[in-house]
């Protein structure tokens, strides 16, 4: 499976009219974005790690890119992830069942991966994210703060 073999199950689940497709779709949008920023994290040698802490992990990894597209990726990560929580384990959020908002968030997850993938298909610019991520991330080992 592929970032893009979610994107388009969520894609195909937008043709669908029943409640459970669009809280789907959302689901399988949410995971094309984040599997696409793991691979371009894994591309430069930076873990996320998996498990449930490795979704909060990849935000937070981007967030200390010092990469100002990529810090406005990380936020809209964490939104869209709160969303596909909703979608996925809180089932009296009809909000989620709505082709609109699904739509919004497909939508999203293709503007999500398209920004991952410019800033990391730069192999400059890729090299500057990596440098950043572990200039500010303590435990990559690339300097940081240690004390806090």
């Amino acid at each position: 499976m592929t970032p893009d073999g979610f994107y388009q199950v969520a894609v195909a689940l937008m043709s669908r009219q029943d409640p459970g497709s669009p809280r789907s779709a959302i689901s399988r949008a949410y995971y094309a974005t984040y599997h696409t920023a793991v691979q371009a994290l894994e591309g430069i040698g930076i873990s996320p790690g998996r498990g449930p802490g490795g979704h909060q992990r990849v935000q937070d990894l981007l967030s200390n890119a010092d990469d100002g597209e990529l810090a406005t990726v990380a936020s809209k990560i964490g939104d869209f992830r709160s969303k596909r929580i909703a979608a996925d384990y809180h089932l009296s959020d009809t909000s989620v069942e709505n082709q609109k908002t699904a739509r919004c968030y497909v939508n999203l997850a293709k503007d999500l991966m398209v920004r991952v993938g410019t800033c990391f298909s730069d192999k400059h610019r890729a090299t500057r994210i990596g440098h950043g991520i572990r200039a500010r991330v303590p435990d990559l080992g690339g300097g940081g703060c240690r004390g806090r």
